[in-house]
């Protein structure tokens, strides 16, 4: 069942990223709009240290995303150690 999940969720993080990558190369949207911290976040601040662009600030304990400097490299989606940072929809439970 864990290995089912983990398979769904990988295919949808290539979706993910490809819609991103589309969107961002055509102008249509700021990469950022899609990223969020989810309730997982401990407030490590490694997403925001791991920024080439230094696009992520911490506010409050979590990470806000910078539009203006954010050229989605995705490093602070995989550099997150608790995987709290996602792009796209938002997951509710």
């Amino acid at each position: 069942m864990r290995q089912n999940r983990r398979r769904h969720d990988a295919v949808q993080h290539q979706k993910d990223v490809a819609h991103l990558f589309k969107r961002v190369k055509t102008g249509h949207v700021k990469a950022t709009r899609h990223f969020h911290a989810s309730d997982a976040c401990i407030g490590c601040g490694i997403c925001a240290r791991l920024c080439p662009a230094n696009a992520i600030d911490m506010v409050e304990g979590r990470p806000a995303w910078v539009k203006d400097r954010c050229y989605a490299c995705l490093g602070c989606l995989r550099g997150c150690p608790v995987e709290a940072i996602t792009y796209g929809m938002h997951e509710t439970h």
